[in-house]
């Protein structure tokens, strides 16, 4: 896995690469964790 998306309200993506701690936030809104979507089998 490359790293993890996080989203907020109006749609922005982030794509965090390296691990720390702490939560994501822009202004007071934090940043939600994106759901990972399966890929399509290639048969």
């Amino acid at each position: 896995m490359l790293g993890k998306r996080y989203v907020d309200e109006a749609g922005a993506e982030l794509l965090v690469t390296k691990p720390g701690a702490g939560s994501l936030s822009v202004g007071a809104t934090k940043l939600a964790l994106k759901e990972v979507k399966p890929l399509p089998a290639s048969d």
